[in-house]
């Protein structure tokens, strides 16, 4: 079973009450501390693990881990999938498999100080596939909800255009747009 809906029914049902009822509860702070190890080699240290990130060779590094942006646009799509679980238990919405492939657009000149030339992704675009026997309908409301409970989604949709495209059972669905 792609997701223990009871269990994670319970457990997000829980924390998002007591959430509701507790505003220090509801605030949560994220972190993390990087450290650079050597050239553009870093080592990161969350309250539970520690990992690094370099980037390939030929731009200073040593390929010693997944370049930041790699862990940048991961992010997005961990954050979102977790969503997505949590969201399909909540609404008793039934998944066989979710994937998530995202894809970033930038100009390097930014990152290089061109002037002029915007360092961040122009744009960010994502495939979410999905296998289900719900009806269409049931798929969309899923995702639109995933789409605004997302804390990454939210943060990055202020800040860059995204794009998405939902491919149910191998065949893309129409757009259907969130609402306004």
């Amino acid at each position: 079973m792609l997701i223990e809906m009871e269990r994670l029914k319970a457990t997000y049902d829980s924390r998002r009450e007591h959430a509701e009822r507790d505003p220090v509860f509801a605030t949560v702070a994220i972190r993390s501390k990087v450290t650079l190890l050597k050239n553009v080699h870093s080592r990161v240290e969350t309250q539970r693990f520690k990992f690094d990130s370099d980037e390939r060779p030929e731009a200073g590094g040593s390929g010693a881990g997944p370049l930041p942006l790699e862990y940048f646009l991961s992010g997005f799509g961990f954050c979102f999938l977790s969503i997505m679980a949590r969201t399909a238990a909540s609404l008793g919405v039934e998944l066989k498999a979710a994937s998530f492939s995202v894809r970033g657009l930038l100009d390097r000149r930014g990152a290089y100080g061109t002037p002029g030339v915007y360092s961040g992704f122009k744009e960010i675009s994502y495939d979410l596939g999905l296998e289900s026997d719900e009806p269409t309908e049931r798929i969309w409301k899923l995702v639109h909800e995933v789409v605004r409970r997302c804390p990454a989604h939210a943060t990055l949709g202020r800040a860059t255009a995204m794009k998405q495209k939902v491919v149910l059972n191998g065949l893309p669905l129409e757009d259907n747009p969130l609402p306004a």
